[in-house]
């Protein structure tokens, strides 16, 4: 049985015994971190800096594209691998599905990215984990994209957006989707909306002390504003 496969049973699995669990009474597993790196935003970055192998950069068409093709490959098998270990620990599954799936995107592993994405949202919205849903919501979106289910991603982008501009408590995360929906509409060729929304991102993390992701920012526009103006020859 393929992996993603494997994945999608070990959540089905998890997902009746959590549903039993929670109809006894019983509390839901505690959450168990994998690795040290928090589910949040620029969350490619943060597992580069704790899995070296899956080092990544931005190439011409503003995608993570890995440093080391087949040293990224071996790294994202094994975290695959290890997926298959958390089938009695819901919390940790998640939290593996969640760090993996941008990952295979990152591969470009699209259909297992794409499953793994939407086995996450299945597993937070079981856990009733808002963030984690919001998360994976936003690997799904960019799967979406780089499968060029641009009318699907566009939508799924526009609705993240909303949620962080309107809610507290994912308006820190605005930052982060504002970029990646600007490559989205980078991927379409809409260099004007996605200049607005990759500014906007610059602006949000310049304020909030993100520094580590302003030449991320800088990039995107220096390449938005290229493509715009070869455009208009």
């Amino acid at each position: 049985m393929p992996v993603t496969e494997r994945v999608l049973l070990q959540v089905t699995v998890v997902a009746h015994r959590f549903d039993a669990g929670r109809v006894q009474g019983k509390p839901p597993a505690q959450a168990v971190e994998w690795p040290n790196v928090p589910i949040d935003d620029a969350r490619g970055d943060r597992m580069s800096q704790a899995i070296p192998a899956l080092a990544w950069h931005l190439d011409a068409r503003l995608r993570e594209t890995p440093v080391d093709a087949a040293a990224f490959e071996r790294a994202v098998d094994a975290l695959v691998g290890e997926i298959a270990t958390a089938r009695s620990q819901p919390a940790r599954l998640l939290a593996m599905l969640g760090e993996t799936a941008p990952l295979l995107r990152i591969a470009g592993r699209l259909e297992e990215a794409r499953k793994t994405a939407s086995a996450a949202i299945a597993l937070a919205e079981l856990f009733e984990d808002p963030r984690a849903v919001f998360s994976n919501q936003l690997a799904l979106a960019q799967v979406m994209q780089r499968e060029g289910r641009f009318e699907t991603s566009t939508l799924l982008f526009d609705r993240l957006i909303a949620q962080a501009r309107s809610s507290p408590d994912f308006a820190d995360s605005l930052h982060d989707v504002l970029f990646h929906a600007g490559t989205n509409l980078f991927d379409q060729e809409r260099y004007a909306e996605a200049a607005r929304f990759f500014r906007e991102a610059q602006t949000l993390r310049r304020n909030g002390g993100l520094d580590a992701l302003l030449e991320m920012s800088a990039e995107a526009i220096r390449r938005t504003k290229e493509r715009s103006g070869k455009g208009a020859r």
